[in-house]
């Protein structure tokens, strides 16, 4: 990567680290920190979607076959037909994975007032998402 694609890289991160930071009233750290924690999440999400029998991005969660009884929902390649249970590495297809319950928060607060702990419950919710991203790192 070439030295003015570098700045212009990090003058666009840094534009996102402060739009996030004053959305969700955190301090840029925080911001920086959480905004990381979602780029691993967005490329965990695209991992999981990638078949291991034929290589192709087309798991998806599939929940309308009642003739498969091990699990309510499972994982399925819409190309090959490769089921599995879901387990922590499909975690990130489920469809609550990438939602970001903080900015979610945040908006919702930006109108009612924020109350006197939201620091720290947005420390405490960045926190979990970086653990549960590890663990489902770790499953990979």
């Amino acid at each position: 990567m070439g030295e003015a694609r570098r700045a212009k890289y990090a003058v666009l991160r840094a534009e996102r680290i402060s739009e996030y930071a004053e959305e969700c009233k955190i301090d840029r750290e925080h911001a920086d920190r959480r905004l990381a924690a979602w780029d691993r999440a967005t490329k965990l999400h695209h991992c999981s979607k990638r078949c291991p029998r034929c290589g192709k991005y087309e798991l998806m969660i599939n929940s309308t076959d009642y003739e498969y009884t091990n699990n309510e929902e499972w994982v399925e390649c819409m190309d090959c037909g490769f089921t599995d249970d879901i387990s922590k590495k499909y975690e990130f297809l489920l469809h609550w994975a990438m939602w970001d319950s903080t900015a979610a928060e945040a908006d919702i607060y930006r109108e009612e007032g924020f109350p006197n702990n939201w620091t720290e419950n947005a420390l405490e919710s960045t926190e979990r998402l970086e653990k549960w991203i590890q663990e489902v790192e770790e499953a990979q």
